[in-house]
């Protein structure tokens, strides 16, 4: 017997008392005890990740110094510095963020607002003798051993951590001789808006002089207009700009924003970052316009099944074969096959729309003529196979009249999946939480890098002429000692060194922390999934026992579905969406592995080709096997 069909002569239906057994017992009770210790782990990944996140380093960034914007560091012990108020990480030199090989070390600091064009100091600016056109490095790590030598104002109450001395320079107590004056490696073009005397200039004004270089320090121009991204000062680079952007070394040169960022800044750790940082932020967003109108909107759909059942589907259907059609119609006027003339009929309107779908080009006409053909094929065969699955469609239809007769004769019924979907929400909510606290948990440390800096790029309109193989650009200054006068700084010698920067890490712990938490991810929304099928089985068996007839059922046979679930059968739910959850887990290994190796694929030729072609099938089967066991556990 199927969805009330007819019954058959000489077969009995057992009543509702006996097709449903009542004298049950808890199943698979072990599998029961090894969730609800797995989810002590859960747990304790919780407690570790609180312990030890820091939230803010996945909306703030790391500067060249090792220290976090938008928070008061304590990384030397002494309660600073405080970077509370400095929450844009400003990147120096623009210029490190076109070269390939110095684009990770690329020297940057914390401050309050990403510069805009009131502060520039672009090429039609030049020469820039405005203190706001200049950044630099924090006081306490002021290159060429400026620090303690420079008289700071009143107004520069961020002490060790001012960034706009340019201005200050001019009173450095340096002598020309510790100042390392090089005059001969700098062109005469604006010396003289520097210098008093151009042939024996101060300290000072010699270092003004040399900040308008990108990259002589000890401050760095405004070069670019910058553009607040994730906390980032990213800058905007002009074509202008970009043209006069030159090279003693032949380095390829990024050409365009879109490839900076692209190209950059979008590691799988970054992205990573990028994702938890918006959930973190939208997370009311989401749950209200996401979650809230999805489940919505959920519930007005099964209102219409429960009364336009049939013509829902018979319109789905027919939608599909239409635009089906439509698509193949259209494949044949691009490939002019079908003039605007066989649309007469549809207007002089419609018909001029058409034509300007209909493809001049030789080869476009070739391509769509092949598509057109393939989709008259799969349109047709479409046709056929819905004329010859008819009945089966009237069968179906036949079904969701009785699922929605299941829903009127028990309307709690209608309202259950709300449960699963706030379990599913809070898991969601409580996974996303852990996981931020978790990827924030990692330790700051200092790496290095094998690019090379010393192939630096420079302005050519900053120069007499554009800096070739025999003219290159004056050599970088030497790196600068550690502060003088100043506690010992563990960030200093990274800071300086051109092939170091900072970055977080994670330790083994805390890798297979994560995994344990993803997989627990896996498997608890499969046993939600899990639990919300069989309270919805057990309650339409009774309908369905009972042939619908209301006096024949339980008076809250959902509550009482959901009672025997609870208690004997979340053993059964348990082992069902372990099994599930590791093959789930099994595809996203193999879907990582075969991400990290296609480069080496793509080297290997016909081997690779053999590799990628095993991944695929045993991506296949495994995602074969989990619609398998989606289905058994359903």
């Amino acid at each position: 017997m199927g969805c009330f069909g007819r019954k058959k002569k000489g077969i009995t239906s057992p009543t509702t008392d006996e097709a449903i057994n009542t004298n049950r017992r808890c199943r698979d009770l072990i599998y029961l005890i090894l969730f609800a210790v797995f989810w002590g782990g859960m747990l304790y990944v919780a407690y570790l990740a609180f312990k030890r996140g820091k939230p803010e380093r996945l909306e703030y960034a790391i500067d060249s110094y090792g220290n976090l914007c938008g928070v008061n560091n304590n990384w030397d012990g002494t309660g600073g510095p405080d970077l509370t108020s400095k929450t844009k990480l400003y990147y120096l030199n623009p210029l490190e963020l076109l070269n390939p090989n110095t684009v990770t070390t690329a020297k940057a600091i914390c401050v309050e607002e990403c510069p805009g064009a009131a502060d520039l100091c672009g090429i039609t600016q030049f020469p820039c003798r405005n203190a706001t056109q200049y950044r630099c490095p924090y006081y306490r790590t002021a290159e060429h051993g400026l620090y303690g030598t420079i008289t700071l104002g009143d107004t520069d109450n961020q002490g060790n951590y001012f960034d706009a001395y340019w201005s200050r320079l001019t009173t450095t107590t340096l002598t020309t001789a510790q100042c390392g004056i090089d005059l001969p490696g700098y062109p005469d073009k604006f010396k003289s808006a520097f210098m008093a005397d151009p042939n024996n200039p101060t300290c000072g004004e010699y270092l003004q002089f040399t900040s308008q270089y990108p990259g002589k320090g000890p401050c760095y121009p405004v070069l670019v207009a910058t553009v607040d991204h994730l906390n980032r000062c990213f800058p905007s680079f002009e074509p202008a700009l970009l043209s006069q952007v030159a090279t003693s070394s032949g380095l390829a040169v990024y050409k365009s924003n879109s490839s900076l960022f692209s190209s950059s800044f979008s590691s799988a750790g970054d992205r990573l970052q990028r994702y938890i940082a918006d959930i973190h932020k939208g997370i009311l967003i989401i749950l209200v316009s996401g979650l809230a109108a999805g489940m919505f909107l959920s519930l007005i759909w099964m209102v219409l099944l429960r009364f336009c059942a049939g013509i829902m589907a018979w319109a789905s259907v027919l939608t599909v074969n239409i635009f089906c059609a439509a698509c193949t119609l259209l494949a044949f006027l691009k490939s002019g096959i079908l003039g605007t003339d066989s649309f007469g009929a549809l207007g002089s309107r419609t018909a001029s729309q058409l034509s300007a779908l209909e493809s001049t080009d030789a080869s476009d006409r070739k391509a769509w003529l092949i598509i057109a053909y393939i989709m008259a094929a799969a349109t047709l065969l479409l046709i056929l196979f819905t004329l010859l699955m008819m009945r089966r469609i009237k069968i179906a239809v036949a079904c969701i009249k009785v699922a929605s007769q299941a829903v009127s004769t028990m309307p709690s019924l209608f309202f259950f999946p709300i449960l699963p979907f706030l379990m599913t929400v809070c898991l969601i909510v409580y996974w996303v939480v852990v996981a931020g606290y978790l990827y924030s948990a990692g330790t700051i440390v200092a790496k290095t890098t094998s690019g090379s800096a010393a192939t630096a790029l420079t302005i050519s309109g900053l120069y007499d002429t554009p800096p070739s193989g025999a003219s290159p650009p004056p050599p970088s200054p030497p790196p600068p000692p550690h502060p003088a006068g100043a506690a010992p700084l563990s960030d200093a010698s990274c800071a300086n060194n051109p092939s170091c920067y900072y970055d977080t890490d994670w330790d083994k712990q805390l890798q297979y922390l994560f995994i344990y938490h993803f997989f627990g991810l896996l498997w608890t929304n499969q046993f939600i999934v899990g639990f919300g099928y069989v309270v919805i089985a057990g309650a339409v068996a009774h309908f369905y026992w009972s042939r619908g007839e209301k006096s024949k059922m339980p008076r809250f046979p959902v509550a009482l579905a959901l009672k025997r679930a609870i208690l004997f059968h979340l053993g059964s739910v348990a082992i069902g969406s372990f099994v599930v959850a590791i093959i789930q887990f099994i595809r996203f290994v193999l879907a990582y592995l075969e991400k990290k190796s296609k480069m080496a694929q793509a080297k290997a030729g016909v081997a690779g080709a053999f590799v990628k072609y095993l991944m695929c099938c045993v991506n296949c089967f495994m995602w074969y096997l989990e619609k398998v066991m989606k289905f058994i556990n359903k």
